[in-house]
């Protein structure tokens, strides 16, 4: 007897196996294959849109899960998502959205479906706000740093660049091209120039992005803005970069004045360089008041 007239196949629908029996001419020998189909013939399509409760519009960004297969899409702009490549059983899709409670649905999925979830606006909780300084503290701070008041930067001040105005503390060296203290200003700390510097303005980082240069020029009479400067040299405690080798410089603009008034101030010196200007505070409502500063250099 030939061996074809040994094989036969059949399908079984009710289990999706597929049998495979093949007998050998002396010896009876039974092979069984079990073959599953499931995956290639009954895979099924789950997608939906997440809507707000209240107003029926759609949700983007809204992240959905399936935990137990791993599996995380993201609505769109019009709120739709689709997950593909799903075998019949029953799931548990968990949907969340900051600013909106979790869903869960549970599904038992049969066949492809296009589903519409619902979330419901809730107001989150939020933990306190830590707010964190990058100036140095007496005792405190392994850093050396410098502080200047406002007393000491009024009496120092005759209209220099912040550069020059710093020039007497230790291991800081500065200069200007034009020789008059403002314009365009250079400022060293031990050997390192402005692009190691790191210059912040009431905590704001004022270097440029692309290549950390500071240009005073921009800056004129800047010092009669300012109520406090902390000039730390070294790698200190500033945030700012890991390029600020030489030091940081963190100034603090003045603050309003509240009563009402009129200060006008001047100076003169060599080459006919001079400084006019004059500040302006005044209450416009109960609950808006100006403070106003004007002023002129030339040389």
């Amino acid at each position: 007897m030939n061996i074809g007239d040994h094989i036969r196949s059949f399908l079984s629908a009710e289990y999706g196996f597929f049998y495979l029996e093949v007998s050998k001419m002396k010896n009876s020998m039974l092979i069984i294959i079990f073959l599953v189909i499931m995956n290639s013939g009954f895979a099924l399509t789950f997608q939906g849109q997440v809507v707000d409760s209240r107003d029926r519009l759609p949700i983007p960004g809204a992240g959905v899960y399936i935990d137990e297969k791993q599996i995380f899409v993201q609505t769109d702009d019009e709120g739709r998502f689709l997950i593909i490549d799903l075998d019949p059983g029953a799931y548990e899709i968990i949907v969340k959205r900051i600013g909106f409670s979790e869903n869960k649905v549970i599904r038992v999925l049969t066949e492809s479906v296009d589903l519409i979830i619902v979330l419901d606006k809730k107001a989150e909780t939020i933990e306190g706000i830590k707010i964190s300084e990058t100036r140095a503290r007496e005792r405190e701070t392994p850093v050396t740093f410098s502080n200047y008041n406002s007393e000491e930067i009024r009496e120092n001040n005759y209209g220099q660049d912040i550069p020059i105005l710093l020039t007497e503390l230790p291991n800081v060296f500065s200069y200007s091209d034009a020789g008059n203290g403002f314009g365009y200003t250079n400022l060293k700390v031990r050997g390192f120039d402005q692009k190691r510097i790191g210059v912040m303005i009431n905590g704001v980082p004022l270097n440029d992005p692309e290549d950390h240069q500071v240009y005073w020029v921009d800056m004129p009479d800047f010092a009669e803005s300012i109520s406090d400067i902390q000039f730390q040299r070294g790698v200190g405690s500033t945030l700012y970069g890991v390029s600020t080798f030489g030091g940081a410089i963190n100034m603090e603009t003045s603050i309003f004045n509240l009563e009402p008034g009129l200060e006008i101030y001047g100076t003169y010196g060599s080459y006919n360089t001079y400084k006019t200007g004059l500040k302006f505070t005044n209450q416009i409502t109960q609950n808006l008041k100006t403070n106003i500063r004007l002023s002129r250099m030339e040389s």
